[in-house]
């Protein structure tokens, strides 16, 4: 009997304890094919590209998506726009392509004899690599010249830190000393992609080991592996690995700022707010690439046409943690408080209805929406991140049908 209580209760508990992100919110793109790459350059303004010479673009934050004509064979990689209405994309077929009146018209801007296998943007100055050349631009993509890397090594990837300082990585078979190995290389610059230097080179058997490569700054950055993250706070000189889950390649990396990021493995998507220590799941959902442009607005696209948006940070998470029907609205005091830089908001729901919680800073200005959606009753949590917040003292307001209440909150660093 005992037993069969015990199974009851668990049953029960997975059966009301539904977790919903409300911080992500699914956009329709119009198109069914995967989506492998998205940016956005203000809140408003944004492309994507993906399988089957796919490119869609927003000019409303994604509310409404526009699909572009181009027609290069093969599939699309990697898009990045540079202005308004510069943007650059390529793929599969080491074709990079150019439209300067935001995808109306494509031109071919630059061959780099095979697959672009990355993009980067810092300040005026553009890159991208193909095979073992690295090409740079200063005039938004009209004219390029390109570099080799050390030894002619194949870049799988690539991202710059600021102007001068970049990185990339890839693999070669080799024999060590009778045997097959994939040695696992990442390289630096230090004058903007003229001459590259191997700071990392392992030897592993079967699979490349490195997968995607995100740098917040010259210094601090992040390399996906084998079921973990290496990072380096010194430009590369030391790293620091960390798990991240269960699968074995990321998809994605992208970094808000030194303390909040983002990753996707195979099935879920995952956040740390500790700079990579620990890793959380955010949701069940795959994403081929993340982009935000601030700290609280960004999106991610995947597979069959998929865009999400978040415009509360990306990881508030909203949970419901507990089976009882409250007997009254209620919201609680935020803990710990203060905090530095995350907080718990706890709240219950009587009845279902239309629910809104939301931040304001000492001025009465709103700062974000944590939760704006329909509710079932019950008790949730709310993670409210404030990386971005400087000390003081700030608000959070529940209102749920008549029901209306304030609490005071500090931040505190």
């Amino acid at each position: 009997m005992r037993k069969l209580i015990l199974s009851f209760l668990v049953i029960a508990l997975l059966f009301v304890s539904n977790i919903s992100y409300s911080q992500w919110y699914q956009q329709n793109s119009g198109v069914t094919a995967n989506l492998y790459s998205i940016h956005f350059i203000n809140d408003n303004t944004g492309i994507a590209c993906g399988y089957s010479n796919t490119i869609i673009k927003t000019s409303n934050g994604g509310e409404n998506w526009t699909v572009c004509s181009i027609s290069p064979p093969g599939e699309l990689r990697h898009i990045k726009l540079l202005t308004a209405y510069i943007a650059l994309t390529g793929g599969a077929n080491g074709n990079l392509y150019r439209t300067t009146n935001f995808g109306t018209n494509w031109t071919v801007a630059s061959y780099g004899g095979g697959a672009v296998n990355g993009i980067c943007i810092a300040g005026s100055n553009i890159w991208y690599t193909s095979s073992n050349k690295v090409f740079t631009s200063t005039d938004f993509g009209y004219s390029w010249i390109y570099y080799t890397l050390y030894n002619n090594r194949g870049a799988l990837g690539m991202s710059f830190g600021d102007s001068l300082t970049g990185y990339t990585y890839g693999a070669y078979l080799g024999t060590f000393p009778y045997q097959d190995y994939i040695f696992n290389w990442i390289q630096k610059t230090s004058n903007g992609g003229q001459s590259w230097i191997q700071i990392v080179n392992l030897m592993t058997q079967g699979q490349p080991l490195f997968s995607r490569i995100f740098f917040i700054n010259s210094q601090t950055g992040f390399v996906g592996q084998w079921q973990e993250i290496r990072k380096t706070t010194n430009g590369g000189g030391a790293w620091t690995i960390y798990q991240t889950g269960t699968f074995p390649f990321l998809s994605s990396i992208f970094f808000i700022d030194e303390y909040k990021g983002f990753i996707s493995e195979n099935i879920d998507t995952r956040y740390t707010t500790n700079g990579g220590e620990n890793w959380s799941v955010l949701m069940n959902v795959k994403a081929n690439e993340i982009c935000f442009t601030n700290s609280m607005t960004g999106w991610l696209c995947g597979d069959s046409g998929l865009i999400m948006k978040t415009t509360n940070g990306g990881i508030t998470g909203m949970e419901a943690i507990t089976p009882n029907i409250p007997n009254k609205f209620s919201l609680f005091q935020n803990y710990p408080n203060p905090f530095n830089p995350t907080t718990t908001i706890r709240y219950d729901i009587k009845s279902k209805g239309y629910v809104e919680l939301k931040v304001f800073d000492l001025l009465g200005r709103e700062i974000t929406t944590l939760v704006n959606e329909s509710q079932t009753p019950g008790t949730y949590e709310v993670v409210f991140y404030a990386s971005s917040l400087p000390s003081g003292v700030y608000f959070y307001r529940l209102k749920a049908g008549d029901f209306v209440e304030t609490r005071k909150m500090v931040v505190l660093k």
